[in-house]
């Protein structure tokens, strides 16, 4: 179990940053546009995560850091 929450907000970024941009990776330009536009829109997608998303992430920390203390720092 990973307890850096960021880690478990990063799927939901990259589902809706697909939704959204589903030819990214298909923009003229190669590499360098397509990380200059991932840097313009990246931020836009961030703010559409509902604070409810967030929230029940902070919500579960106490329930993980539980099972990693019950199993000792082992796997969960």
């Amino acid at each position: 179990m990973d307890l850096n929450p960021i880690e478990h907000i990063w799927p939901e970024l990259k589902k809706r940053l697909h939704q959204k941009y589903p030819h990214l990776d298909e923009l003229p330009g190669g590499p360098v546009k397509i990380k200059e536009k991932m840097a313009e829109i990246l931020p836009e997608i961030w703010n559409e995560i509902p604070d409810s998303c967030l929230e029940k992430l902070v919500q579960s920390m106490p329930d993980q850091v539980a099972a990693v203390l019950a199993a000792k720092g082992w796997y969960t």
